[in-house]
């Protein structure tokens, strides 16, 4: 839903979102209407078969592409496809899931499966809370941990549900 803001905060530029999920691009839809953009294009695709009128002429300034590559059937693919809308001098921002860049938040998570997998959900949601406050005592202003276990990524800033989904 990036595209909602990209289009709210640059009214002059015109914005191209593209999913392969007909619902996603509903509800999109039905939130930029109620915001009264028209500088928000909807498309409907899969970044291995992109449309050959997608992009305007001479290609997109920019490509903003988070947490999608590497859930095509073919990711060199889906990457040859957007390099071939992006203009000549246009910026590609891609975002996708690694083991390494995210290795502090696997540690977490495999180091609370061990310690709790038994446990019901609310008790191993207050037994990672926990393991993240201490290890956020031990490493305070230090630097030491990764950042999906610093101060803004575990206590206090994210909520129960998103815990759960990155830890538990």
């Amino acid at each position: 839903q990036s595209c909602l803001g990209a289009a709210l905060l640059y009214p002059h530029f015109q914005v191209t979102a593209v999913d392969i999920n007909r619902k996603s691009l509903e509800l999109i839809r039905q939130e930029a209407d109620q915001l009264g953009l028209t500088n928000l294009r909807l498309v409907e695709a899969d970044l291995l078969e992109l449309p050959a009128d997608l992009a305007p002429p001479g290609g997109f300034d920019l490509i903003h592409c988070t947490g999608v590559l590497h859930h095509t059937g073919d990711p060199p693919r889906a990457l040859r496809n957007l390099t071939r809308v992006l203009a000549p001098q246009g910026v590609m921002r891609l975002f996708v899931y690694g083991e390494l860049g995210r290795s502090g938040l696997y540690r977490m998570a495999r180091a609370l499966k061990q310690l709790g997998a038994e446990l019901p959900l609310p008790e191993r949601l207050a037994q990672g809370r926990a393991l993240a406050e201490a290890l956020e005592k031990v490493a305070e202003g230090s630097g030491k941990l990764p950042p999906q276990l610093g101060p803004a990524g575990v206590v206090p800033g994210l909520n129960d549900p998103e815990f759960v989904d990155r830890f538990l």
